[in-house]
């Protein structure tokens, strides 16, 4: 086909025709374009309309070939987390302590060891409906009781995996209920003045990255040094998880519930509202439809037509 210089072909989905252009007549295709309603002549129409939709599958295409490029160069050069020390409790630095009460002082619910489900996700126990986790010598239930998540660690089965924009993030590796718990968050047990001194230290290292969840009005969560699994998780506006405070053996501990069932290989995430310390005007990449844009930003109201995933 004759061309003038300047021009390039192009090809056209919907029609298959091939054709000479210059740049001026080509602009960068949108993921909205597809929900575009173009008023064309009729017999035009249908083609257009079948281009947007071959445009649009084959953009996802090579949208993923991208972001498959990307993961496995950030793999070649990240193929393990930064180290941390595995812990499975709490453990008190400095002037920072760890509370205990006496049995005595122990609610105790009024659930029995002949119900269906003592203690359970959906049963009326007191002690759960108080975020009070049962203890295995006081509950009337005895070895049936189902509210001692916290001290047998009845987590989830997770593993960490690398994600395209956020770094290491955790997901699930079978499938969880609404409302079931995930697992305790724990890390070193620190006071307010060591929190401020480790934040201050942190940013003149050039350190970004913070793990500290405050835990109550003294004592925060560091995860950074020392912590589980849960260190892991990214934060999103639209979270599948959410933090609770619970009261075990006397002290506050703090663990993290399903919000929606979630299905195995689905990364978990959780609000970092709890997160009062460190996290600064971070920019936020969890994609979610009400994203506000960064860390501690409160979420965008999601409209009444929206429909969550």
């Amino acid at each position: 086909m004759e061309h003038e210089i300047g021009e390039f072909p192009v090809f056209f989905f919907g029609s298959k025709d091939y054709a000479w252009t210059h740049q001026a007549r080509v602009f960068p295709y949108l993921e909205q374009d597809l929900s575009i309603r173009a008023k064309l002549r009729r017999g035009r129409h249908g083609i257009y309309k079948e281009a947007l939709r071959e445009a649009a599958a084959r953009f996802v295409e090579l949208k993923a070939q991208k972001e498959r490029r990307q993961l496995q160069e950030e793999q070649k050069n990240y193929k393990k987390p930064a180290p941390y020390k595995h812990i499975k409790r709490n453990r008190p630095v400095g002037r920072a302590q760890i509370f205990t009460v006496d049995l005595s002082e122990i609610p105790q619910c009024n659930c029995r060891a002949t119900d269906e489900n003592p203690c359970g996700i959906y049963s009326d126990c007191i002690n759960r409906l108080l975020f009070y986790e049962c203890h295995p010598a006081v509950c009337p239930a005895g070895e049936r009781c189902q509210n001692q998540c916290f001290v047998k660690r009845q987590y989830t089965e997770v593993e960490i995996f690398r994600t395209l924009e956020r770094g290491w993030g955790l997901r699930a590796k079978t499938d969880i209920q609404k409302g079931e718990f995930v697992s305790e968050y724990v890390g070193e047990l620190i006071d307010d003045v060591e929190c401020r001194a480790r934040i201050r230290q942190a940013q003149e290292h050039g350190v970004t990255n913070f793990y500290m969840l405050t835990l109550d009005r003294d004592r925060v969560i560091d995860a950074g040094p020392r912590g589980n699994y849960t260190r892991f998780m990214n934060h999103c506006c639209d979270p599948n998880c959410e933090t609770q405070k619970w009261s075990v053996k006397g002290d506050t501990r703090v663990g993290l519930f399903a919000l929606c069932d979630i299905k195995a290989g689905t990364e978990l995430t959780f609000n970092y509202n709890l997160q009062s310390l460190g996290s600064g005007k971070t920019i936020c990449r969890c994609g979610a439809p009400n994203c506000s844009g960064f860390l501690g930003v409160r979420p965008k109201a999601i409209s009444k037509h929206s429909h969550r995933k």
